[in-house]
């Protein structure tokens, strides 16, 4: 699994991002508690802010204080015209 996890992150780097997006949606299918493979599904659907919010919502149940989280939540947040949400969201968590 490792080693497929690994294979998308080149894909990214390739800058092959159908690819990628494909194969970590395969894996997330097969492994949903994965957080690597949400988190690489969630950054290659950057142009798809509400996909990136629900694929994120999934990784947070996993590891909440993963804070790259926060940073691509609030880049979504801001490209929906909601920066305040976004910002509110993430103080609120790095003050728990």
């Amino acid at each position: 699994m490792q080693l497929e996890v690994e294979r998308v992150r080149a894909l990214v780097k390739a800058r092959r991002f159908g690819e990628a997006i494909a194969a970590a949606t395969r894996l997330a299918g097969e492994v949903p508690e994965n957080r690597d493979v949400l988190y690489l599904r969630a950054q290659r659907q950057a142009h798809r802010p509400a996909d990136v919010l629900a694929t994120l919502a999934r990784r947070e149940l996993h590891d909440p204080r993963y804070s790259r989280l926060y940073k691509k939540r609030g880049h979504c947040c801001v490209a929906l015209k909601g920066a305040p949400r976004g910002i509110g969201d993430a103080r609120a968590r790095y003050r728990s």
